[in-house]
């Protein structure tokens, strides 16, 4: 029975649940959802809301007429990705837990792709992590991963209505200057 493990055991399964439910990238349904968004944009700007009957530009994918501008950063780190879901999973750990997530945060590895995108009308900046701490990914894995990431930006902004939708779980797209 679970009761009869030694705490060190529960402490260590909890740490490692706590970590893989911070790294998921957006709520499923028995984890919180995100607090609601502001009704304006973060450009202050109400219309985002793509028209449906508009063709979608060339090379564009999905509703939101995604199109890949560039991609601005490839880089790789150590330790989980920073977020507000992150913050929060670690505020509720007692300190023994806490230690064991800082050393398994120092073991993980991850990649991180920063990319330039056009929709709406504007360019957008969005960054994507994979984790990649036990398996590498490719040199081209951040233009060949596009198709995904444009998918994960339509998901994550509710169809491009809302740019700020997934800022709990770290996924923002956010208007460059």
């Amino acid at each position: 029975m679970i009761s009869e493990l030694p705490a060190s055991t529960l402490a260590l399964a909890r740490a490692v649940l706590l970590a893989l439910a911070a790294g998921c990238s957006g709520p499923g349904p028995a984890e919180p959802q995100a607090p609601a968004a502001p009704a304006s944009s973060p450009t202050g700007s109400r219309d985002l809301v793509p028209d449906p009957r508009a063709p979608a530009p060339p090379g564009s994918t999905g509703a939101c007429g995604l199109e890949l501008v560039a991609v601005e950063a490839d880089e790789r780190f150590r330790g989980y990705p920073d977020s507000p879901a992150r913050r929060a999973a670690e505020a509720a750990q007692g300190p023994e837990a806490r230690r064991m997530d800082i050393a398994e945060s120092h073991a993980a590895s991850y990649r991180s792709c920063t990319y330039r995108v056009r929709a709406l009308g504007q360019e957008w900046r969005w960054t994507q992590t994979w984790d990649t701490t036990f398996e590498d990914l490719p040199v081209d894995h951040c233009t060949s991963a596009w198709p995904e990431v444009a998918e994960r930006i339509e998901e994550s902004t509710k169809g491009c209505t809302e740019p700020g939708a997934g800022a709990y779980y770290g996924q923002v797209l956010e208007p460059r200057d």
